[in-house]
């Protein structure tokens, strides 16, 4: 039998997850994520530390809540942001998770380690030289982007060269908004703008 959680219950413990959020941060690193969020980050970069309102989530419902909005920063390092760590005010770790791009919504072609782009996504874009850390904008996970073979890049007939864990001959396809924290653009610029597009907790 599987196990089965009243809602109730799941509003309960997300509720006790906002409280530990409220007035806390998130911090945005670069590189490869941890195994856990209790294992000490390595080479990992800081791109930015973003803060939860005072009251960082409403009451959840349904067994979900979507944080409040969560102010613009500017990064203070450029690069890939790939996980994130959210900390109390006291700056304890409550949870790292991935980070994702909204409205990603690509799909494409593969043959061995060529890509062709059959609908571009609707924001990012394919970055020359950048490696999966999860599925993103249709290009498995563990794939390197290597370089534009032909067509335009972003448009629709566009081919790529990729390097490692390409997918043969099959299709992939990205849903809008994938990752645990999604931003508009997950590629960073420092002392770009850094938004937050969404930050859903759901049981």
């Amino acid at each position: 039998m599987t196990l089965s959680v009243a809602v109730a219950t799941k509003n309960s413990m997300l509720a006790a997850l906002a409280t530990l959020c409220n007035s806390g941060t998130i911090v945005l690193y670069a590189g490869t994520p941890p195994a856990t969020a209790d294992t000490a980050l390595a080479s990992d970069t800081v791109i930015d530390t973003l803060s939860f309102q005072a009251t960082a989530f409403p009451a959840p419902s349904a067994g979900s809540m979507t944080a409040n909005v969560i102010a613009q920063v500017n990064a203070v390092a450029s690069g890939l942001v790939s996980f994130y760590r959210a900390f109390t005010s006291g700056a304890a770790t409550i949870e790292q998770g991935v980070v994702g791009q909204s409205a990603s919504g690509g799909t494409s072609s593969f043959s061995g380690s060529s890509m062709t782009v059959v609908t571009p996504p609707t924001a990012g874009g394919y970055i020359i030289g950048s490696t999966q850390v999860v599925t993103a904008t249709g290009v498995p996970a563990g794939t390197t982007i290597v370089s534009l073979t032909s067509g335009v890049a972003n448009t629709a007939g566009a081919v790529y060269l990729l390097s490692g864990a390409v997918t043969t001959e099959s299709t992939e396809a990205v849903s809008a908004g994938w990752g645990d924290l999604q931003m508009l653009s997950t590629t960073v610029t420092a002392g770009g703008p850094i938004n937050v597009s969404s930050f859903v907790k759901s049981m």
